[in-house]
């Protein structure tokens, strides 16, 4: 995302999402916990400094390592976004989470949440891998157009398609509790 004031702008009020749901909830759900990780890491990252490429790199190395975290955590069966559909579930409201819990043992649950790790997983360290792919190819001023529009762009379709996916998924899931599918 560069040094790009519109990018640190779009940064800061995700961060800021995550923290403020620290604040009034008054405890670390997932939600706020993936924000503070990925501050601690863009910090971490911008303190290191280092080379031209680094530099314009040094967000990919926080998206590429909660991708590697999510692949990571599909791979051993305890999908990472589990507590954040969970998270998602309590701030919505009391009776979604109660609904969520009540389907915590269920096949159609874990096989939702595992196809959500892996495609975010994948969609992160691919759009990582497309990054480098174009500082590589591209003039350092070409790709420092370029780059934020692939990131955003990334997350924008894997939000898309998260939002289609669970639209779809949901009176599967939620089909053992008697429940209708939700308009």
């Amino acid at each position: 995302m560069g040094d790009d004031p519109r990018a640190r702008c779009l940064d800061g009020a995700a961060a800021g999402l995550g923290i403020s749901g620290l604040i009034r909830n008054r405890r670390l759900d997932a939600i706020a916990g993936v924000s503070l990780a990925g501050i601690a890491l863009a910090l971490i990252a911008t303190m290191l400094g280092g080379s031209p490429a680094f530099v314009a790199l040094r967000d990919k190395a926080v998206t590429g390592t909660i991708g590697f975290a999510f692949l990571i955590s599909a791979l051993i069966g305890k999908p990472l976004l589990y507590p954040i559909a969970r998270a998602t579930m309590a701030r919505e409201s009391a009776e979604s989470l109660a609904r969520f819990e009540a389907m915590r043992g269920s096949d159609e649950l874990h096989r939702t949440v595992m196809t959500m790790t892996w495609v975010w997983g994948l969609g992160l360290v691919g759009e990582v891998t497309l990054s480098v792919l174009l500082y590589r190819l591209l003039p350092l001023g070409a790709y420092l157009g370029v780059g934020p529009l692939v990131g955003y762009g990334s997350i924008g379709a894997l939000a898309l398609w998260t939002l289609l996916y669970r639209r779809r998924r949901q009176g599967i899931v939620m089909a053992p509790l008697g429940e209708q599918r939700p308009e």
